[in-house]
């Protein structure tokens, strides 16, 4: 439901958890103190790639409040027919662990080439260990973000999208 990010179990009973983002966004567009035009997300397309609705939940309002255009699926497989199919983005945002194909695998298959091959890949995790990280470089993840650190989400996608992608890829950056 619009407004609501999903229920919890607290101190043993069911409580629903408001999205607080879009209730203030219905009190007054410019809540947030920014003009649209102004916000580091203007004008730029998001796709964010989340099996668990209630993650999708939780980013998409957050970069959509930055000023992100956001589009949201729920599968890799799913982002994959989007690139087929001639979608444009300019950075995607994806979960590691997915059922089916993972982020690791999507990653390696974006950087194999077409039209999203240079897109900045952000990883989105719950799962930020040394080796996790590494094994997403190398598999083509440009950043990797903790899942519940909204600020580090939003920098690293204004730094990935402020910095051609062949310096980000080539340690230039």
């Amino acid at each position: 439901r619009p407004g609501m990010l999903g229920s919890a179990v607290i101190g043993g009973k069911v409580t629903e958890m408001l999205d607080t983002a879009w209730w203030l966004r219905q009190a007054g567009e410019d809540w947030f103190g920014s003009n649209a035009s102004e916000s580091p997300g203007a004008g730029r397309r998001v796709l964010v790639v989340e099996d668990s609705a209630f993650f999708r939940s939780l980013v998409v309002p957050a970069l959509g409040a930055a000023g992100y255009a956001v589009t949201a699926v729920a599968d890799a497989r799913e982002a994959l027919r989007l690139r087929d199919a001639g979608a444009m983005f300019d950075a995607v945002i994806s979960d590691i662990a997915m059922p089916g194909m993972d982020g690791f695998a999507l990653a390696a298959s974006l950087r194999e080439g077409g039209a999203w091959r240079d897109l900045p890949l952000i990883a989105l995790t719950g799962r930020a260990e040394p080796a996790d990280i590494e094994r997403g470089r190398d598999a083509g993840f440009t950043d990797y973000v903790a899942k519940f650190d909204r600020a580090a989400l939003l920098e690293s996608l204004r730094q990935c999208l402020a910095v051609p992608v062949a310096a980000l890829t080539s340690g230039e950056a």
